[in-house]
């Protein structure tokens, strides 16, 4: 890759100064990426990660061949439709009924435990007034 790299920067030499300044930009960035990659691969981070992305961004629309100031296009939203909606509402509710019924069943057992906490301190009193 190294050997790649210097070659770009020996044949921007050839170019016209428009297109030697996009090659130079173009061959500094994959220098960037290079050592950005390695410094992830050994667990090391990123100090700007904005620029990362954009330089990553940069590097894939020019291989693709997207214009660099071209948009990019809004993400759609999509709404449910009225049957997944339902399913979604429903499920809801049971989770919400099973939350109850849970929690209904544990304040039960509570009560449980704690009746007989009380019935077998109460047997320990009658034994000391028997004394």
């Amino acid at each position: 890759m190294i050997k790649s790299l210097l070659k770009r920067v020996k044949d921007a030499e050839d170019k016209d100064a428009d297109e030697k300044a996009a090659f130079e930009e173009t061959t500094k960035d994959l220098a960037e990426v290079m050592v950005d990659t390695a410094r992830l691969r050994s667990a090391y981070t990123i100090q700007d990660q904005a620029k990362f992305a954009a330089r990553i961004e940069r590097m894939l629309r020019l291989s693709v061949g997207i214009s660099l100031d071209e948009k990019v296009d809004e993400e759609p939203v999509f709404e449910p439709a009225a049957e997944e909606k339902e399913e979604a509402d429903d499920e809801a509710e049971e989770d919400a009924e099973e939350e109850v019924e849970e929690d209904g069943s544990n304040a039960k057992a509570a009560d449980a435990s704690s009746d007989s906490d009380e019935a077998a301190a109460d047997s320990g009193n009658g034994a000391k007034d028997e004394l």
